[in-house]
């Protein structure tokens, strides 16, 4: 009887000691890192994620998983902290393609096209039929006003990826910074016969009619979109978290462009939310211009 004691005793030690190893406590923390990320709760899960890279600081998913969640809060600062783990993320770890395509679109976004190709090709060398990484070395050739072979580069990744409708959207704005509008609207035309009901394909159609002078058009084009994806119901986003447009081909914002070639006059001041609700005098364009800032393209 004392043996066994002695042996349950000896038992219950080394299980304990197994849960508090290192290996151990870094699985633990990465786990609830992942539950809190599932349910939004980003600061709890940066401060597991953090956890596991002080047991463990050469961990490449705690770095990847650190980087998305940051990139979840969004700001700059969370941006600029993404950046730097998904840098580190890579270098640990460069057979990680998705960390590879998100640091090449930061690398976009800062105007460093070349440094963007480069991940494309690493992402590219062992995954050549990868559509994400062929549609991040098109926008890299296009950025570099190398536009026939970034062209060539989006197709090939059309026909890996037909219902793409991202590939579509920067076919056509491609097309509009060649001057070809023709071609660019029967890119979206295309598109918009493989969804029909895509937001973001019908605000491009609308910004196309504008871009080329016909407001009226572009109009019925925003108010249909509306139709199919109305604004938030509480209230429109603050200045504060102005994006620039994906779907205004000249780069600009779209209300930008709206100001510019708007014959009314414009009721939204820059610094206060505006209502959902129409205000009198407001033009329906002036409010689908506003709405589609923040909305996002959905494939």
């Amino acid at each position: 009887m004392l043996v066994r004691l002695l042996l349950a005793g000896l038992l219950l030690v080394t299980v304990g000691c197994f849960q508090t190893s290192p290996e151990a406590k870094r699985a633990k923390h990465r786990e609830r890192g992942v539950a809190y990320f599932e349910k939004a709760k980003y600061a709890e899960a940066l401060i597991e994620y953090k956890n596991v890279l002080q047991i463990d600081p050469k961990d490449g998913d705690a770095h990847y998983r650190l980087a998305l969640t940051y990139m979840k809060m969004g700001g700059l600062t969370n941006l600029q902290q993404a950046f730097a783990e998904l840098s580190k993320t890579v270098e640990l770890d460069a057979k990680n393609s998705d960390a590879q395509l998100k640091l090449g679109e930061m690398y976009l976004l800062a105007k460093e096209p070349g440094k963007a190709r480069e991940r494309a090709d690493i992402v590219l060398a062992s995954a050549p039929t990868s559509s994400e990484g062929l549609v991040l070395r098109g926008q890299s050739l296009i950025n570099e006003q190398e536009f026939d072979q970034g062209i060539t580069e989006l197709k090939r990744a059309l026909e890996l990826d037909p219902k793409n409708t991202r590939i579509y959207l920067d076919l056509a704005r491609t097309y509009m910074q060649m001057k070809q509008p023709v071609q660019a609207e029967d890119t979206l035309k295309d598109a918009m016969a493989i969804s029909p009901n895509a937001p973001e394909i019908i605000v491009a159609l609308g910004d196309l009619r504008l871009f080329t002078g016909k407001p009226s058009e572009a109009e019925a084009y925003y108010l249909r979109a509306i139709e199919v994806a109305p604004p938030p119901t509480s209230s429109w986003p603050t200045e504060s978290r102005k994006t620039k447009s994906p779907y205004w081909f000249s780069g600009t914002t779209t209300s930008q462009s709206v100001r510019r070639r708007r014959p009314w006059r414009a009721t939204r001041k820059r610094s206060k939310p505006v209502p959902r609700r129409r205000q009198p005098g407001t033009n329906s364009l002036t409010i689908i211009s506003t709405w589609a800032q923040w909305t996002k393209p959905r494939n």
